[in-house]
């Protein structure tokens, strides 16, 4: 007797398995593993399924929930994992809806503050670690935590405009705080990085406005004559301003208070050396050789040392280039020794061929300082003397070393930029010392530099073919090399007009009529009376286009003479296919619209179910159809007016469901618009007696 339940027990879970289980297609554990014989109730303590084994174990609070209070259909699989779907959002949507960032099923209570604000890029350091969360998120709702932004500037206006110490505002400081201030302090103290100036020794200023003195900190110069120009003006010993020294302090003195010591530390190293060689120690003051005070760049060493004739005659006995006139000491004995005389192959310009034994005096008769070292300075009279070639009339270049040597008489000499002017190149360059050849003797700048220019009579004289008469183009490179006339050839390959096909065997004065230059490319240039007179089709009548590879190859005009209207924008699928060209290129075959409503507009206007224009739906009819029939017809932008989702989106072709076959806008959006019988049918709460809101949305989903 035992037995008879079970018996009826696998009898009706057979007849389940057999049949649709209420908890989805896809729902395969077995029904004893959670009901018993004697009814379907479940008890939650002594279920076999552990929910450990899906994506969303239960922990913390969540233990203690009925199943049912998240599975409110007997679809488990149907319901979300996201914590809004049971939990409403006390934030309102200011923190996001990912709860865990911030509470956990244990607790509602949120422990790790500091670690939310890192993950919003504003970590809480500091005193920002110890206010009150509505002090920066300030809201009627204690709980809205709407974002306030990450610059200081958003909290600490007030601070900012404060006039107490440093009119932040007037001094142009940044509203970036954190450039002068530190999160990780407790108070407003001020930590300046003043590298780029730094601040030692007399500059070791503990008040700021010393040296802002304008107010605006951003406008102080660095340089060291806008603080100190007085003291530049009062020094006299030596008088700065009489003997134009720099103003920038810094090339004499260092930041040492009372100015000293200074003296110029770099004349040893850029000018003459007087704190170290024979000169260390011979001088007290700068005026001891800078005898004149307001021009320190002139120097004199006969001012100490004597300068007889006879002493430095013999002295310089052996020195080449030598003049007793020259008072230029310091050219020959830059480091103040006798013995360290002057090597001219260590200056910009070593003496070779017949510069080498010229008297020092005659490249620099205007001193030692500042001889120029171009060729034409010292030989001007040579340039303009030249008769041949006249380098002054045919503008040759006044560096005389590009085309010669220092080796004495000019020769011999060359003409190095003569490709600049004209390449010689294969048979060119083989007669390129033979000048005369083309110049005839003439230098003058009258040489052609164009091929007919100089071989206008091969030119006329060749008849095979006849160049003349052929009206060939007097641009020999275009068929022949520089290296012979023979084999001569001309790649049309190489122009903008290839030869294909049938071009390819056309003789050239067919097209080229008129000469070789301009010759038009355009297919019609040359082919017009064809087009005209073509009558199957008509292509004057039928307005084809003039552009005949459109449907035609070079090849020949037949067979294939086709057109593959799938290479436009607009390629021909579904009814389009078998639609007679003149029906849609009435007007002819150029700028024909692609749009759809450019053909079909009457159809637009003529729909009543539903009536696009009244409704004023896209005049883009494949955004609802196809090209091959009306009908079936979708909507895809219903969810730009009204989002099926959940229950909806299962009902999205039936659309009669809510239409009910009246699409002029009438059909409600609102939740009680399809739904109020059911609001007010209600019982369990009783809807319309509780006054809850119609809003269904507040407590039911789509689902």
């Amino acid at each position: 007797m035992h037995r008879l339940p079970f018996i009826i027990l696998f009898i009706f879970l057979s007849t389940i398995g057999i049949g649709q289980s209420p908890h989805g297609a896809n729902f395969t554990m077995e029904c004893a593993k959670c009901h018993t014989s004697e009814n379907w109730k479940v008890n939650p303590q002594t279920i076999y399924f552990r929910h450990d084994s899906t994506s969303f174990p239960l922990t913390g609070s969540h233990q203690q929930v009925d199943c049912k209070a998240c599975h409110e259909s007997l679809k488990f699989s149907e319901t979300d994992p996201a914590c809004i779907t049971c939990h409403q959002d006390m934030h309102s949507n200011t923190v996001g809806n990912n709860c865990v960032r911030c509470h956990n099923t244990n607790s509602w209570q949120v422990t790790n503050k500091a670690r939310m604000h890192e993950l919003a890029a504003f970590p809480l350091l500091g005193v920002h670690g110890t206010v009150e969360c509505t002090q920066c998120h300030k809201s009627a709702d204690p709980l809205r935590f709407d974002r306030i932004g990450t610059a200081c500037i958003n909290c600490h206006q007030q601070d900012y405009g404060k006039k107490d110490k440093i009119d932040h505002t007037q001094a142009g400081f940044s509203t970036e705080c954190a450039s002068c201030h530190q999160m990780t302090d407790l108070e407003w103290k001020a930590d300046f990085n003043h590298e780029f100036f730094p601040l030692s020794k007399g500059h070791d200023l503990n008040v700021c406005a010393q040296c802002h003195t304008s107010g605006s900190y951003s406008a102080t110069s660095s340089k060291c004559e806008s603080c100190h120009s007085a003291d530049y003006q009062s020094a006299k010993v030596p008088d700065h301003s009489l003997a134009k020294f720099s103003t920038d302090c810094a090339s004499c003195h260092t930041t040492d208070p009372g100015w000293k010591p200074a003296e110029y530390k770099e004349h040893d190293s850029k000018f003459f050396p007087i704190y170290s060689g024979k000169h260390a120690g011979t001088w007290n003051d700068c005026t001891a050789c800078h005898t004149v005070a307001s021009n320190f760049q002139k120097f004199e060493c006969i001012e100490c040392h004597q300068h007889n004739k006879p002493e430095m005659d013999a002295g310089h006995a052996q020195v080449n280039g030598y003049s007793y006139n020259s008072t230029a000491c310091y050219t020959c004995h830059p480091t103040g020794d006798a013995l360290s005389g002057f090597d001219h192959s260590k200056t910009h310009f070593p003496l070779t061929g017949g510069h080498i034994g010229i008297s020092c005096i005659s490249c620099h008769a205007m001193g030692y300082a500042g001889t120029s070292t171009n060729c034409i300075d010292c030989h001007t009279k040579d340039y303009t003397s030249t008769v041949n070639p006249n380098h002054k009339q045919i503008n040759i270049s006044t560096d005389c070393a590009s085309c010669h040597t220092t080796e004495p008489g000019w020769k011999p000499s060359k003409f190095t930029d003569h490709n600049s002017i004209y390449k010689l190149e294969g048979s060119h360059a083989g007669i390129a010392n033979d000048c005369a050849a083309c110049h005839n003797g003439k230098y003058d700048g009258s040489t052609p530099v164009t091929c007919f220019g100089c071989h206008s009579n091969n030119f006329n004289s060749t008849t095979k073919p006849d160049h003349k008469t052929s009206n060939f183009p007097t641009n020999c490179a275009s068929c022949h090399n520089q290296v012979a006339w023979q084999p001569a050839e001309f790649d049309h390959n190489k122009t903008n007009f290839p030869l294909r096909g049938a071009h390819v065997s056309v003789a050239c004065i067919s097209c080229h009529a008129n000469g070789y230059t301009g010759t038009p490319s355009n297919c019609v240039d040359c082919h017009l009376t064809n087009y005209n007179s073509t009558t199957d089709p008509n292509h004057k009548t039928s307005n084809f286009p003039t552009n005949c590879v459109v449907c035609h190859s070079q090849t020949a005009w037949q067979p294939a003479a086709t057109f593959d209207h799938n290479l436009t924008k607009f390629p021909l699928t579904g009814a389009h296919a078998s639609v007679a060209c003149v029906s849609c290129h009435t007007s002819g075959y150029m700028g024909t619209s692609t749009n759809c409503v450019a053909c079909h507009q009457a159809n637009f206007n003529a729909s009543a179910n539903p009536n696009h224009k009244k409704l004023n739906l896209s005049t883009d009819c494949a955004s609802c159809h196809t090209t091959a029939a009306w009908q079936p017809a979708n909507f895809p932008v219903h969810n730009t007016i009204y989002a099926l989702e959940g229950a909806h989106a299962n009902i999205a072709n039936d659309c009669a469901a809510c239409h009910k076959g009246k699409y002029d806008g009438s059909t409600p959006t609102t939740c009680v618009g399809c739904h109020l019988v059911d609001y007010n049918a209600t019982t369990n709460p009783n809807h319309k007696t509780a006054n809850f809101p119609t809003n269904c949305v507040s407590c039911h989903s789509q689902t």
